[in-house]
């Protein structure tokens, strides 16, 4: 991955030499790459195929995603640890799509919702990730859609 040869040169607190936080790191980029993406594909698939509706199954295999995300961060302020990862920058980007169509309930997910606050807060959010949602989110506001 590009993104850990960068970062393995620069800041070790974005991709940590230590082994275990290594670890911790790329165990959370995989959930990323494989629960929430898939996750997120499934839930904008048919609206991509010109579909009207959207399985309520797949609404409920994001709420799981979202459980385990607040279970990531049960004892931390970020996804891998006390500190900001890359993982941290990965799921934001696929994640903010996700609340486009679920927005993350704050009652039961407080530590997810915070979460979200505290990456929205960084300085360089909006220049990073925040401006280009808005081209996902015309494209879901543009779609009339429902739950079955």
């Amino acid at each position: 991955m590009f993104d850990t040869r960068i970062t393995s040169v620069f800041d070790d607190t974005l991709y940590p030499k230590d082994l275990q936080k290594r670890a911790i790191v790329d165990q959370r980029l995989h959930y990323d790459s494989s629960a929430l993406a898939t996750t997120g594909r499934g839930l904008t698939a048919p609206l991509r195929e010109g579909k009207t509706e959207i399985p309520k199954a797949r609404f409920d295999a994001l709420d799981e995603v979202y459980k385990t995300l607040d279970l990531f961060l049960e004892s931390n302020d970020f996804l891998a640890g006390k500190y900001l990862t890359i993982a941290d920058f990965h799921v934001i980007a696929v994640l903010s799509s996700t609340i486009l169509l679920r927005d993350v309930d704050a009652t039961m997910y407080p530590k997810l919702a915070g979460w979200i606050q505290r990456i929205r807060r960084l300085p360089y959010y909006e220049e990073a990730n925040g401006s280009r949602m808005s081209q996902v989110a015309n494209f879901i506001k543009s779609k009339k859609y429902t739950i079955v």
